[in-house]
């Protein structure tokens, strides 16, 4: 079997299409580390980097922090090319999507005449399938915000930087160190951590106590502090203005002291929450304010 002049055409608008959709999601990376310095801030004090007592991760991010505590915060014009990017990202997978579509039609035509080619029919036809259902995954990814696609049995957001940027890379990372979200900036939106950490000064509490949460307005993470003033069960349950059930943060014994515990509501929309904690019969409540 020879193939014809208008296969071997649309073969070579097939490739085409890949191509350029390759290119385009290139061009959409490439362009964020050609534009670091724009991205994103870089200014450090030299004065006060010694890296002579930087042992681990975390002794680098401090010695970051004291620096410029702004380090590697996104500028708005950073935030704006990061949603560009995801905008072209989507488009370029909608053409990769199309093209393994295409790939996978090709595939099943040729399948017959298999030996002819000196090939697996079935096994071409598996592979354009397989790779043409993951790349509609990840297109999805891209157009609907806050969806995930499973990778190794785990949920991944591969647009969530594009979507809703971190807004430090200083300090996701030092938050992923410090155990507080393990996500990534959202990239692994089943790693969120709740840490209890208890208060430095350890003075048990006279009152039960729930502190305003900071900083409050805030996006997308912020700390909730109570106090705890004997041993017992203690429930802290976030809620929507519809008075609906979103995340319980805390549902265990627990003993006296002051309390704090991190919140990561990344994969919320803005608006008005309510933390309740409740602790021997009584409740208290306190309004957050979500603005992305």
């Amino acid at each position: 079997m020879q193939i014809t002049t208008i296969e071997a055409f649309s073969a070579r608008l097939f490739l085409e299409m890949a191509v350029g959709a390759v290119d385009l999601a290139i061009e959409s990376l490439a362009s964020i580390y050609a534009e670091a310095a724009d991205f994103f801030v870089l200014d450090l004090d030299p004065t006060v980097l010694d890296f002579s007592t930087v042992e681990d991760d975390m002794d680098l991010v401090l010695l970051l922090e004291s620096s410029n505590p702004d380090f590697l915060t996104l500028t708005p014009y950073g935030i704006d090319q990061f949603h560009s990017a995801g905008e072209n990202l989507e488009e370029a997978f909608l053409e990769l999507g199309e093209f393994f579509d295409q790939m996978t039609e090709l595939a099943y035509a040729i399948a017959p005449y298999d030996e002819d080619f000196d090939i697996d029919g079935q096994l071409f036809i598996d592979d354009m399938e397989m790779t043409s259902d993951a790349v509609w995954e990840i297109h999805t990814d891209f157009a609907f915000p806050d969806s995930t696609i499973e990778i190794d049995g785990e949920r991944v957001n591969l647009s969530a930087w594009f979507d809703n940027p971190p807004a430090s890379l200083l300090v996701m990372w030092k938050n992923y160190l410090s155990g507080i979200d393990s996500s990534l900036g959202g990239l692994f939106p089943d790693r969120y951590v709740f840490a209890i950490e208890p208060d430095d000064a350890g003075i048990t509490p006279l009152i039960f106590a729930l502190h305003p949460n900071y900083p409050n307005p805030f996006n997308p993470a912020t700390t909730i502090l109570f106090d705890v003033p004997a041993g017992g069960h203690v429930t802290l349950t976030i809620y929507d203005l519809l008075g609906n059930e979103v995340v319980r943060l805390v549902d265990q014994d627990m003993s006296p002291g002051r309390k704090s515990v991190a919140w990561n509501a990344r994969a919320l929309s803005s608006g008005v929450y309510f933390a309740r904690l409740e602790f021997a019969d009584r409740q208290l409540t306190r309004k957050l304010l979500l603005m992305k």
